[in-house]
């Protein structure tokens, strides 16, 4: 995939960049007229690295301490997935101790499946 267009980099905003994917793999971010390749005309569009959540309690309807199955985790997920976030860590609020234990296990369980990049637990 080829993207073209004001191109916001970690240090920089590149007014005519392009970012190229191969996969899930980026293969090359800079300057247009650097690109060895054909490349898509110029665009006003707007193009923003993805967002890792380092602490998220879930979304489309669903909390992860609430969660009983991976289907829910995957519900909770799916919108910010849809909205360009990247990388997803589940946060769980204070809760018995068996229950924590029960969703870091469901959650752990997301994460060896690449539903989430980690589990961060609120309070004791």
């Amino acid at each position: 995939m080829l993207l073209r267009g004001r191109v916001l980099t970690g240090a920089d905003v590149l007014p005519d960049g392009l970012v190229a994917t191969s996969g899930d793999r980026l293969d090359y971010v800079g300057p247009a007229t650097g690109y060895d390749g054909a490349v898509p005309p110029p665009s006003e569009q707007l193009i923003l690295p993805g967002l890792v959540d380092v602490h998220n309690h879930g979304g489309g309807g669903v909390s992860f301490p609430d969660a009983t199955t991976p289907e829910e985790v995957q519900a909770a997920v799916r919108p910010h997935l849809l909205a360009g976030t990247t990388s997803l860590i589940a946060s769980l609020v204070t809760a018995a101790p068996q229950t924590l234990l029960a969703r870091a296990e469901l959650l752990a369980g997301q994460c060896e499946a690449g539903v989430l990049a980690g589990i961060h637990a609120e309070g004791p």
